[in-house]
């Protein structure tokens, strides 16, 4: 992305945040951009918020639910979310809101901080 494509971004994000349309939900919002731009959604996430701004949650997701023996479906039933948006966040193509992240933490028994930490 060249700097004007990347000036462009940022400013069509804060607009679309206002809008109700997309009731402030950040990856519905980068989903679209992205699409626009033909880059993946980490790229645009970059570019609006710097570094990684949930570090390697997917993995860390996908640990969890593998260590406790659960499918998708029984930790989507559990967290109240569709199984394609727990696939989802395991393959870092989202994200969870505040919201559903504490939900989550919850239901494993950890803290957020140990979701969204990057592991080494």
């Amino acid at each position: 992305m060249n700097n004007y494509e990347i000036k462009e971004v940022k400013i069509t994000y804060k607009m679309a945040f206002e809008n109700p349309k997309y009731q402030r939900n950040s990856n519905i919002i980068i989903n679209k951009l992205a699409a626009e731009y033909n880059v993946p959604f980490e790229v645009i996430r970059r570019v609006l918020f710097g570094i990684k701004r949930y570090g390697n949650i997917g993995t860390n997701l996908r640990i969890l639910r593998m260590t406790r023996n659960l499918t998708q479906q029984d930790a989507a039933r559990a967290i109240e979310v569709n199984p394609t948006t727990i696939g989802h966040w395991e393959l870092n193509k989202s994200f969870p809101r505040k919201d559903k992240l504490e939900k989550i933490a919850e239901f494993y028994g950890v803290s957020v901080e140990e979701i969204t930490e990057e592991k080494s």
